[in-house]
């Protein structure tokens, strides 16, 4: 319709998705919707788009927009973005050797003269665990104190932390939006009626979905369900590619 957005914000405040935002950057949105059906399902990615709107082109530059955002341009933005994060990832990987390298040798230090080591740690670009600030290792009770811990978001990432830092001794509050935990995740009633009281609900609503997701990336909610001798199957799982640029269209399962 010729609006546009300035997402600058919004990016900034959301970079997971901030690469597919950037490829999007200068062309008519319409083309995006029509290859990310699902925003087209709800009116949730339009109430986000809404309040960030700045203004709106002209009937003829509306078409001018409309007419220059093709597949081809879409991909030539796509690509270039992916250059730079391979290069990144790249520099990354043959430096790594040399990060480990510094990370061993400050926690060496650090284990004679712990002060030494937090300055030491203070002073690289990259994080050493136990001497980097925010880093460093806690204890669930200090002096006689139990600390307190907030988790925000119980997707399945969040509940496993919960869970994880009430067993280490903390005092755990889990803060979710929704009526429900698990986030966007398969959900299940479990039958929690011998642990609830009268008048309590006899049923929680958890997920059962986590091995949809690689466990590495959910260790603490792996090992939930391993406490509570929940059985998991690992499966492989196939992925489904839409791709609408000419010479290229067609479906990849």
């Amino acid at each position: 319709d010729g609006i546009v957005y300035d997402v600058t914000l919004f990016a900034e405040n959301h970079p997971g998705g901030r690469s597919l935002l950037e490829t999007a950057a200068g062309l008519d949105l319409q083309h995006f919707f029509d290859n990310y059906t699902v925003h087209g399902q709800t009116d949730k990615a339009a109430n986000w788009l809404a309040p960030l709107a700045v203004g709106r082109l002209s009937e003829e530059d509306a078409i001018k927009a409309k007419q220059s955002t093709t597949p081809e341009k879409h991909v030539e933005k796509r690509m270039h973005l992916l250059g730079k994060a391979r290069r990144k990832v790249l520099v990354v990987a043959a430096s790594l050797p040399l990060w480990m390298a510094v990370r061993n040798f400050v926690r060496f230090v650090g284990w004679f003269v712990p002060s030494l080591g937090r300055g030491l740690a203070s002073m690289v670009p990259v994080v050493v665990p136990g001497f980097s600030p925010g880093a460093e290792p806690l204890d669930a009770e200090k002096d006689g104190e139990q600390y307190s811990v907030a988790i925000i978001g119980g997707g399945i990432a969040g509940c496993g932390a919960a869970w994880a830092c009430a067993q280490s001794g903390f005092r755990v509050t889990l803060f979710e939006a929704r009526d429900q935990v698990s986030g966007n995740a398969k959900t299940f009633d479990w039958d929690f009626s011998e642990y609830r009281n009268e008048g309590e609900e006899k049923t929680v609503r958890s997920c059962v979905s986590v091995t949809a997701w690689p466990p590495d990336f959910y260790k603490n909610y792996t090992a939930l369900l391993e406490r509570l001798s929940i059985e998991t199957v690992h499966q492989p799982l196939s992925w489904f590619l839409n791709s609408k640029v000419e010479g290229a269209v067609g479906h990849l399962w």
